[in-house]
């Protein structure tokens, strides 16, 4: 991936990566809920890009959000707060269901 685009290069778009293996440092298999972390963590990350292209990557605040970004405390603190917020959208869920239940009855 070009540092300062953020895009792979054209060979690389053109024909794909190729295969891929992860490993976990513990020697365990990853689950499919750890796959989707990672894969939505590459999109934030992705996402997030633009930005720092935009505020410069030699800026010293950039710099600080890359280190950070890239770090495994990095990924530990986004996967806990995507869970936090789809633990939040799954009451509001049940709370929409149970108003539901609630006026249901009613004519």
């Amino acid at each position: 991936m070009d540092p300062r685009s953020g895009f792979a290069p054209p060979d690389v778009q053109q024909n794909g990566l190729g295969e891929v293996l992860l490993a976990r440092t513990d020697g365990k298999d990853y689950t499919v809920t750890e796959l989707w972390q990672l894969h939505e963590y590459n999109c934030h990350l992705m996402n997030r890009w633009g930005d720092w292209l935009e505020d410069g990557m030699d800026s010293p605040d950039v710099q600080e959000e890359l280190q950070e970004a890239l770090s495994p405390q990095g990924f530990a603190d986004h996967t806990q707060m995507r869970a936090d917020l789809d633990e939040e959208e799954d009451e509001d869920d049940d709370d929409d269901a149970e108003d539901k239940e609630e006026g249901g009855g009613e004519s």
